[in-house]
């Protein structure tokens, strides 16, 4: 019994972090036509052909609840540093670790991709042309990303998911 409710002690002070964190968070919650939305706004377009036409196209929405951070993708010709694509999106926090960020040239070497994320409103206004800029502008998602857990704490969803099922149990 004692490591039962040693156990349970532990998660529920791992819900007391979750619960302040969440309090903390810059992230607050809007609904708009009874759709929930996080307060980011990022720019937001499919391809365009240089980054001034994309944020003009940009419609000003907040992103999806769980997107909250802004994902910039800008493909370039090498030598003359030429945009031939941008596009800017809302996406999942773990989709910009930092493996999934920076630049790489293509096989023939005429064109290099750009991937970069950032977290704040509006945060995604440049795109990188180099492999550092990428990393740079991704920095503060790589740093949120490492200090999201508690020492010894389950992930969100996983905690939530062992509460409610104490609670059903008691």
């Amino acid at each position: 019994m004692l490591h039962h409710s040693s156990g349970l002690l532990r998660l529920l002070l791992c819900a007391l972090v979750w619960i302040v964190r969440a309090a903390q968070s810059e992230d607050k919650i809007t609904v708009i036509g009874g759709v929930a939305r996080s307060d980011t706004v990022c720019w937001t377009c499919p391809s365009h052909i240089t980054n001034a036409a994309c944020n003009r196209w940009a419609p000003n929405l907040p992103c999806p609840l769980n997107d909250t951070v802004c994902r910039t993708v800008h493909v370039f010709h090498t030598k003359t540093m030429n945009t031939l694509s941008v596009e800017k999106e809302c996406i999942k926090p773990s989709l910009c670790s930092s493996k999934n960020v920076g630049c790489e040239t293509s096989d023939d070497g005429n064109t290099e991709i750009c991937i970069s994320c950032c977290k704040g409103s509006l945060c995604n206004e440049e795109v990188a042309t180099d492999d550092a800029t990428a990393q740079r502008q991704s920095l503060n998602i790589h740093n949120t990303l490492q200090t999201s857990h508690s020492e010894g704490c389950l992930p969100t969803s996983s905690l939530l998911a062992l509460v409610t099922i104490r609670f059903l149990t008691f």
